[in-house]
């Protein structure tokens, strides 16, 4: 059995072995790829005419190699997703993004926990977090693929931080509306997401979700970032120790590290509709 080193040497040489003829003047890069709060190393494919691939997560590959014990049978396997993945890419050319203003949207992530992705793309502070953004890449509205905006991006498309915050912020709220749940079994608690359930976290930036909950429970807020995906709305009337520790817990017994936004409590003021960190 290969360790990981060994592995990744033989994919290199070996991986283009596994695909169709068609793909074997395409050149294979591996590379480190910054992903939501940790580092990968990914494979992809790129060549004339592809602008667009995508990547396979080496950390995968050698899971699946693993777990089969077997070389050309995991690459075999690898080779039929990257095979599907290449077909389904949608090819985005520059003059397309630039056309494509109205799908740029945000998203927020961990700024202690990515610093290195920070480095690289175009964002703004918010309390312990940042702003980052996107741009839908799918080809229907229920296809949410979204690339995100690196600095040299941004450059190519001429656009700065500030008009990428403008126009994410109009965007994303239309693109992917508010969606509210009251937790089942649980008083006076609710869920904030979007429709699609993806980076809804991004929510308590919208203008009127909280402000709405905070009405209705006549009190101000405590939010806790469940995840990437979802925020939860309760009223101030708990311990904030005792919700630190409940953050804490839930993000290293139950959210996978790629999808934790915080270990942080954030405050609601239902007058001037600001969120702050939840101090003790």
């Amino acid at each position: 059995m290969m360790n990981y080193s060994e592995f990744k040497e033989r994919v290199v040489a070996e991986f283009k072995n596994y695909l169709p003829e068609t793909y074997q003047a395409l050149d294979l890069n591996l590379r480190t790829v910054d992903k939501i709060n940790r580092e990968q190393e990914h494979i992809s494919m790129f060549g004339k005419g592809i602008t667009t691939s995508p990547s396979l997560c080496l950390d995968d590959m050698y899971q699946a190699y693993i777990d089969c014990g077997s070389f050309p049978q995991a690459m075999t396997e690898v080779a039929v997703i990257m095979v599907k993945a290449m077909e389904e890419a949608p090819q985005i050319a520059l003059k397309d993004i630039l056309a494509s203003k109205d799908k740029i949207i945000y998203q927020l992530v961990n700024t202690e926990w990515n610093k290195g992705m920070l480095e690289k793309v175009p964002h703004r502070e918010f309390l312990d977090l940042s702003i980052i953004y996107r741009i839908l890449v799918g080809n229907s509205e229920t296809d949410l693929r979204a690339a995100v905006i690196n600095n040299q991006l941004a450059e190519q498309i001429g656009l700065s931080e500030e008009q990428l915050y403008a126009l994410a912020k109009e965007n994303t709220e239309k693109l992917l509306p508010l969606k509210i749940v009251m937790v089942p079994w649980v008083e006076d608690m609710y869920a904030l997401t979007n429709n699609a359930g993806v980076n809804g976290a991004v929510c308590m930036l919208y203008e009127n979700g909280l402000c709405t909950i905070a009405q209705e429970f006549d009190s101000n807020l405590y939010i806790l970032p469940s995840s990437t995906h979802e925020i939860i709305a309760i009223p101030t009337a708990g311990e904030l120790e005792t919700l630190l520790d409940i953050v804490k817990l839930v993000n290293e017994e139950e959210v996978h590290p790629t999808e934790r936004l915080s270990n942080s409590v954030y405050h609601y003021d239902r007058e001037s509709r600001e969120i702050t960190l939840a101090e003790e």
